[in-house]
């Protein structure tokens, strides 16, 4: 092994196993070919999974090639043709908003993408907003990436009104459903945003399994539709029955862009990956009869109430159509009696709000079995 340094203006001799900088660019070239197997490991993100620790990912060179070509091509034929002088669209005019994290496929993947078009990557250190709000007005970017809360943020909060965000005309949001009502709220308070829509994913399967189609500017709230190079089906959670169009069930993916399986973990990975090599998402939805596949919840975040099962997506989606709340989160608690209650955190959007507005606002809205009885807490922040 031999350590490159970079040379001061001293003139010393350098220790064995040293050289300078200035002889390694005055080399000549060499031909250096490296056999990479497709099928070795390229990149190694952490994921949860469909339920428990954080298991190391192993995502192939021939999978995450083929995700790239996937997103690129659909981007090409399919979103950026709807945007505003489609006749002048050229990858190195656009720029794009890297602020999700690198160490997760979503954010990943997004900067690969850029890479290999050549578009301009604004990386920020870390998300912060008005860093992330200054960003999008000096440079101005015609598509957002994004992931649901800072739709919440973008929606909610009154100092997004002090930034020019008018080149935005596209946003795209995954890693978690995004409810009707947000959008509306989101679309009404941002009229140049010509489409906001959704696509579908997760680490396992490279980064997204469900791309997203922009038929009108009103969303429908699908997750997308199946990306090419994918197969899907709905599966009864309990028999693993193939459902028909319409019916609720688990989301199943089959693809060359899956992982390999999880880094040392081949338990973990038969949990995952049957033995047809269906990767099973953990995810509850449903295809329409247009295709459009839906994610309703989580199969391991539904709340038990007596038996039934609630979804906390669907009550955090209700809460966030009350003019008083600012976020919210819905969870489980046990009880011995009922098995578990729902209860609500929420972020005030007027101070005003009170536990009674809260619980009476979803009592009338939702069945008997989804009624907020574990209690409201009002707390500054939602944990994202």
């Amino acid at each position: 092994e031999t350590i490159v340094a970079l040379r001061t203006s001293l003139d010393i001799d350098l220790p064995d196993g040293i050289v300078d900088w200035t002889t390694v660019i005055a080399s000549p070239p060499i031909d250096l070919i490296v056999k990479v197997d497709a099928d070795s490991t390229a990149y190694l993100p952490y994921s949860s999974g469909t339920t428990g620790t954080p298991k190391g990912v192993m995502m192939s060179h021939r999978g995450f090639n083929t995700m790239m070509r996937l997103i690129i091509d659909h981007w090409e034929r399919e979103i950026y043709p709807m945007l505003n002088n489609p006749e002048e669209f050229e990858w190195r005019n656009e720029r794009m908003m890297l602020n999700l994290p690198f160490y997760h496929a979503f954010g990943f993947g997004n900067l690969l993408w850029s890479l290999i078009v050549g578009s301009t990557g604004i990386v920020m250190e870390k998300f912060s907003r008005r860093p992330y709000l200054t960003a999008i007005q000096k440079y101005r970017p015609r598509m957002l990436l994004m992931v649901p809360p800072i739709v919440v943020f973008l929606t909610k909060q009154t100092m997004v009104s002090e930034y020019d965000l008018s080149s935005i005309e596209c946003i795209v949001t995954a890693a978690a459903p995004l409810g009707k009502d947000l959008c509306e709220e989101f679309l009404a308070r941002h009229p140049y945003v010509k489409y906001l829509t959704q696509a579908y994913g997760m680490t396992e399967l490279g980064v997204l399994s469900h791309v997203p189609l922009l038929e009108n500017r009103e969303t429908n709230g699908a997750a997308g539709v199946v990306a090419s190079y994918f197969e899907q089906k709905i599966v009864c959670p309990t028999t693993g029955d193939t459902l028909d169009i319409g019916e609720k069930g688990e989301l199943c993916v089959k693809s060359p862009t899956v992982m390999s399986g999880y880094l040392g973990r081949e338990e973990a990975t038969k949990g995952a990956i049957d033995e047809g090599g269906w990767m099973h998402t953990g995810d509850i939805g449903y295809v329409d009869s247009l295709g459009r596949t839906f994610i309703v919840d989580r199969l391991k975040e539904l709340i038990k109430v007596k038996g039934y099962q609630v979804p906390p997506a669907e009550l955090e989606d209700l809460l966030l159509s009350h003019p008083g709340v600012a976020d919210v989160a819905i969870i489980g608690i046990p009880d011995e009696r009922n098995g578990e209650l729902v209860r609500a955190y929420i972020v005030k959007k007027e101070d005003n709000l009170e536990e009674k507005d809260v619980v009476d606002f979803v009592s009338e809205m939702v069945s008997d079995y989804k009624h907020i009885t574990g209690g409201v807490f009002f707390i500054d922040e939602i944990p994202k």
